[in-house]
């Protein structure tokens, strides 16, 4: 029982969060941390850098994904994503009754 209610206060909590962020000027706040807007953006860059430069895609033996493949990758993102979601919402339902 006390998991559920550490459960629903971290529900509140994020749904106060994310209001709050998207609130006008609140997305300005997500860039407020530095550190972590420079891994991410070394790791996309890094990333793009793998797949654009011949010598580096070479190196590590990238290929552009096929279409088919790329069906494939959305879809499994799709079932995950759509499986998440249903297990929030089921364990919001059991904490709020």
């Amino acid at each position: 029982m006390a998991d559920r209610l550490v459960h629903v206060d971290r529900v509140r909590r994020t749904r106060r969060r994310l209001r709050d962020a998207l609130s006008p000027g609140g997305a300005a706040r997500v860039f407020t941390n530095r550190a972590l807007v420079g891994a991410v953006a070394l790791t996309v860059m890094l990333q793009i850098l793998l797949l654009v430069v011949p010598f580096a895609r070479d190196t590590f033996g990238l290929e552009p994904l096929a279409a088919a493949h790329w069906s494939l990758v959305i879809g499994i993102a799709i079932a995950y994503l759509t499986i998440i979601e249903l297990d929030k919402a089921l364990h919001h339902r059991r904490a709020v009754s």
